[in-house]
Parts: structure tokens; sequence; C-alpha cells
């Protein structure tokens, strides 16, 4: 009989530690992998969708334990709140909620110098209610190459002179171009990577951006067929 108890209390201990495992889901998994080709100053984009299987609402935390780039890439890191820069975030935990049963993503935005290389980054996040527990660690892997030859027909300067304001954005987004941008195209994605606008664009204008669910965006804007900017701003309601 007590053989009976201690096994039934054991194997109780083990439904309870899978249940609390099974607070947070990610999706696709916990480890992606990217070999790819990119456009001339194009982030790469992966994004992780974490799901709150409780009832209750979630604090989650986050941070960057190691990234392995090659000198002269840049990286932003985005959660359902905020993107920021590696330089940015540093070795901070960062914090968001989670409602009952609410799904949140996860964005990582390498962009890479001229060339090929791999790096490797990871995410560690975790729930404030049982940080052991619900502990996940993000895996992310990349191998990109980088066209040689990125020139445009604007230089560095004119490059600077683009913007996008004001950010956070309710209904028109003023794009500002130097004046001799030519066959312009802006193009605007939300964080899983789906292209929700275009529009050619060659001179400084007010884009309508009161159609946009609410969410962080990534525009891209283009000469001639290259990237000569990529911006992000947040459309709030």
């Amino acid at each position: 009989m007590l053989k009976r108890i201690l096994h039934l209390s054991i194997l109780l201990m083990i439904n309870v530690a899978v249940a609390h495992a099974q607070d947070l889901l990610v999706t696709p998994s916990d480890t992606l992998i990217l070999d790819t080709t990119s456009s001339c100053q194009s982030e790469s984009i992966l994004t992780f969708s974490i799901k709150n299987t409780t009832t209750s609402a979630l604090q989650m935390n986050w941070r960057v334990i190691y990234n392995t780039c090659p000198h002269g890439w840049t990286i932003d890191y985005c959660d359902p709140n905020v993107c920021l820069s590696q330089s940015q975030i540093g070795s901070h935990t960062l914090t968001f909620t989670l409602d009952s049963l609410a799904s949140g993503l996860m964005q990582f935005e390498p962009t890479p110098a001229t060339g090929t290389a791999c790096c490797n980054y990871q995410i560690f996040t975790w729930a404030s209610n049982d940080s052991a527990r619900t502990a996940t660690y993000l895996n992310y892997e990349s191998c990109i190459t980088t066209p040689i030859n990125c020139n445009t027909g604007i230089t560095e300067a004119e490059v600077g002179q683009i913007s996008i304001y004001p950010n956070p954005v309710r209904n028109d987004l003023k794009v500002t171009l130097p004046q001799n941008l030519s066959n312009g195209l802006i193009d605007i994605y939300d964080l899983i990577g789906s292209k929700v606008y275009s529009q050619p664009i060659s001179a400084t204008k007010d884009l309508d951006m009161s159609t946009l669910q609410t969410g962080i965006y990534v525009a891209r804007i283009y000469e001639n067929g290259k990237i000569v900017a990529t911006k992000k701003f947040t459309k709030i309601d």
C-alpha cells in the first residue's frame, strides 16, 4: 500500500511539472536556423511565437545571453512592445505581459555587412510567476550572403536624410526623402514578415496608416530596386 501511494505521488509530481512546463508554448520550436541571401542593407527576420497557455496573465522576462555575429553586423531584437538594438539592450532584462491564452511575438533581425558570414544568438525567456519551470532558451543561427556591390544613386549623407515620423503613429505617417531619389518604393511589413503596405514614393509625403492594426512595423525604402533605408515604427489606436 505504501509503495502504491508513493508511486501515485511521484506520478502526480511529474504531471504537475509537465503542466507548468507547458505554461509557455514556443512555436515553431525553441530553435530556428536561417541560411539565405539578403538584399543590400536588408535585415533578415526570424520570428518566434510565445503563447501563454494558462488562464492567468503572465509577466514575461527576456534577455540576450550571447551573440557571435561578426564585426559590422547590426542586430535588432523585438518583443510585442518594443524593438531595440543590441547596444540598447546590453545585459538588461526586458519585460512584457501576455494575457490569459494570448500569444506574443519575439523577432530577431540581423543586418549583415557585405559578404557571407554566420552567427548564433541565444535569448533567455521566463515567466515571473515560475522562473524555473517556464524558462526557455531561444536559439537562432543565421548564415547570410549579401551582394558585394550595394551602391545606389544617392550618397550616404542623403540616406541619413531619410526619416519617418511621428513614431508612434495613429493615422498619417510622414516619410521624408532626399530630392534625387529615383524610382522610389516603400514596403511596410508586420512582425511576422508579411507585407501589409506598398506604394511608389519619390518625394516627401504622408502615408495613411489608419487601417493598420496596433503593433510594430518595418518600413523598407528602395531606390531602383535596392534598399536604401530600413525604419521601424509603432502603430497605435
